[in-house]
């Protein structure tokens, strides 16, 4: 029997779904492509894709995709810091280490949007491979207690046509808020959907 895919559709955002052909003649096959779209997640990644067809034995189809969506580049400790206390007048530093998972990856320089004057240094550690970086953030001390909120863009140099890499701190200067109440605030120039707090004190 005759059949044709009415509609397909994805169980979550950062992806794209197309099937081909959409008319299928009896005992045709059909190919359902699941793109996932750049910088939209990273790590391990498991979405259901429904199909609905006119084939009254079997309307509806759902197709379990799982894999491991690898990031241009891998950011430790995390690509979003929480800092659950940066301390009142004493410089507060943190390094974040970027591996790249391409040898001809080659990153430029980093541009800081921060809430208070902050430096963001890339530097390539003695005895790094292709790829590997660190990107060493200073904050000078802070007289006041106050909110913090910073987004780092990093370029990616080549191969072209790649988005900065984006790190981005939250935190808090003077008394402890705790890490169980992460703040409202997203760091600047980081998407929301792309947060995963990791905390840290002063």
């Amino acid at each position: 029997v005759a059949a044709r895919v009415l509609s397909i559709r994805k169980g979550g955002p950062g992806a794209w779904v197309e099937c081909d052909p959409m008319e299928l003649p009896p005992g045709g096959k059909a190919t359902v492509k699941v793109v996932i779209l750049p910088d939209s997640t990273s790590g391990t990644y498991a979405e259901n894709v429904f199909v609905e067809t006119s084939d009254a034995r079997r309307r509806f189809v759902c197709l379990r995709v799982t894999g491991e969506v690898v990031p241009l580049v891998r950011i430790r400790p995390t690509e979003h810091l929480y800092v659950d206390q940066m301390p009142t007048n004493l410089t507060w530093t943190q390094t974040f280490f970027l591996d790249a998972t391409r040898p001809d990856i080659t990153l430029g320089e980093p541009t800081p949007n921060a809430t208070h004057p902050t430096s963001a240094t890339l530097s390539r550690p003695p005895g790094a491979r292709p790829g590997q970086y660190t990107l060493d953030v200073v904050v000078p001390p802070v007289a006041t207690p106050d909110a913090y909120e910073c987004g780092i863009q990093v370029p990616v140099l080549s191969p072209a046509g790649q988005s900065p890499v984006l790190v981005g701190i939250t935190g808090t200067n003077g008394p402890e808020r705790g890490a169980a109440n992460p703040p409202p605030a997203v760091a600047r120039g980081v998407p929301p959907g792309r947060i995963d707090y990791f905390y840290a004190t002063g």
